[in-house]
């Protein structure tokens, strides 16, 4: 399935010219707010058909994960991924869901092939909602193949990607929202991580 193997660059940035082409008679009242929640979609569809696995950390649990240090120089090959998609909702408990509005947090992990070369990417959404009714969709993209890059290293890559002008703040959302996951993940790994299988 396309959703589940293709790029996830690919697929956000063809979804808009996807959208209008769907709906070609009521195009030109397409606003950008239309194509962002399409696109907020695209992001839910994505990771259903990945077969994704959904973590709602609790309270206690991210006090803990609060309270944890993590070292810059862990390896990102000892971040094992559960399933192909990871989508997280954290609780109202984290720092990040209070002072951000961050409301979910989706991985994806997908190994690109291009010719003669091939490479293991880590593309990360959040979503946002504000006391105002807004909401906003942010993406970036880790590379993760090489197992021995450290966190910090990878930290360090994101500048690339943040506009100048908002450098020193999107590092800092960015450094808040992979620490966390990365957290998270590495406590899913241990022997004794109490989880507890779908409660819906």
């Amino acid at each position: 399935m396309m959703l589940a193997s293709y790029s996830i660059d690919l697929l956000f940035n063809e979804f808009p010219r996807f959208v209008k082409t769907c709906v070609r008679s009521f195009a030109t009242s397409l606003d950008p707010q239309d194509l962002e929640n399409a696109r907020r979609s695209l992001t839910r569809q994505i990771y259903h058909a990945s077969n994704g696995a959904m973590y709602e950390p609790t309270a206690a649990l991210h006090r803990l994960l609060d309270s944890a240090y993590i070292a810059d120089d862990v390896p990102i090959g000892l971040v094992e991924f559960p399933a192909p998609a990871l989508r997280v909702v954290p609780n109202s408990a984290w720092q990040g869901y209070r002072d951000d509005g961050v409301r979910a947090i989706v991985l994806f992990r997908r190994r690109l092939e291009s010719g003669t070369t091939t490479g293991d990417q880590l593309r990360m959404v959040t979503w946002q909602e504000f006391s105002s009714g807004d909401f906003r969709t942010q993406l970036i993209t880790y590379p993760v193949d090489e197992s021995d890059r450290t966190v910090k290293q990878i930290l360090e890559d994101l500048n690339s990607q943040c506009a100048p002008e908002k450098r020193e703040a999107d590092l800092a959302y960015w450094q808040q929202v992979f620490e966390y996951v990365v957290k998270l993940i590495l406590y899913l790994k241990l022997p004794d991580a109490h989880v507890e299988a779908d409660l819906a």
